[in-house]
This record gives C-alpha cells, structure tokens and sequence, in this order.
C-alpha cells in the first residue's frame, strides 16, 4: 500500500501478515490491522489517524504520541510492554473506545493526564497505571529529570476519579507527586 498515498482506510485485519508499511500513507485516517502476525507498527507519520484497531497481534511496543487526531484505539490481546498516548488528544476519546486489556507485561501507560485516563480509561488490565512519564523504549521525553528515590502521595481518587479519603475494603487510586498512580485495594476485616 506504499503507492496508495492518497489512502484514508485500510481494513487487513484477519490474515497473516507479518509486516506492514504504513508510513507513505500520511492522508490515512481509519487503520483496521488486527488478527494479525504484527510484531512492530510504526504510524508516526499517520497524523490524520483517528482509529487504530491492532488488536491480537504480537505487538510488544506502540508509541502514538505523533498521532494528535486520535480518537479510538483497540490494542487489547498483544504483548505490549510500551504504550505511548501522550499526544496532546486523549480527551476526545469516544466512549470505552480505548481498550488495552490482555497485555500481561503492560505495567504503564504513557498519557496527557493520569488523573483523566485513570478515571476514563477502565478496559486495561489490573497492573497498569497511567503516567506523564513511563520512562520506557517509547516514552518521548526530550529534556533529563530529576532521579528522585522518593514519591509523596497526592490525592487519593476513588475509581470514578474524584477525590476522596482513604476507605478501606474499597478500590482507590493514589497519586503522586512524581506523575505516577498505583490502584490500592486494603482489606480490614
């Protein structure tokens, strides 16, 4: 499809493709490649992309952080260990069209606003956590921070995202300073 620059959809999802080149497709706004044999997806040049649907494939990193049209992602069922969403759009998601469960070796999500996709984003598994900074293969941060050893915990959401106190027997979300949240659940009996 390299040719086909003038391209907007592409469905070639459900067969065995081990590659594919995307990259001279810039005016591509739909891209449906699941059920496939994918190990790697570069769509950094796709910045008219509104739906990636990548679902089932063997991809173990997708960094969209170019593509600020975004608006539905489905990567569930890969072997994700770095997921890149801080593109500046992650509030115009529509609806639960964000769905990056079953990928057991996903432990962060790179995102605009942890508190917003901590909230929102509920269709992930139970050992991710959203932050400005995963600092992993696909986080895209241009300037060295600061080592800190430490984390202060922030605010203390429940899982509709708004703040509350500690409860026990009740999921929360703690925040902290450093960017990173971390759901807690504490058994009293």
């Amino acid at each position: 499809v390299s040719q086909n620059t003038a391209l907007e959809y592409l469905g070639c999802g459900g067969n065995q493709l081990i590659s594919l080149d995307v990259s001279q497709n810039t005016a591509l706004e739909s891209l449906s490649c699941g059920l496939n044999q994918l190990t790697s997806l570069d769509v950094s040049e796709n910045i008219a992309l509104e739906l990636l649907y990548c679902y089932n494939t063997q991809l173990t990193s997708l960094d969209l952080s170019q593509n600020t049209a975004l608006e539905r992602l489905w990567c569930y069922e890969n072997q994700l260990t770095c997921l890149n969403l801080a593109n500046g759009n992650n509030i115009n998601f529509i609806g639960l069209q964000f769905r990056a469960y079953d990928n057991p070796n996903l432990t962060c999500i790179e995102v605009d606003d942890y508190a917003w996709s901590t909230a929102n984003w509920t269709a992930v598994d139970s050992q991710v956590s959203f932050s400005k900074d995963c600092n992993n293969d696909c986080s895209n941060i241009s300037s060295l921070n600061e080592l800190t050893t430490s984390k202060n915990l922030i605010q203390i959401l429940d899982l509709m995202g708004r703040e509350t106190s500690f409860k026990p027997n009740t999921p929360l979300i703690h925040v902290y300073d450093d960017g990173s949240t971390e759901k807690v659940f504490s058994l009293e009996y």
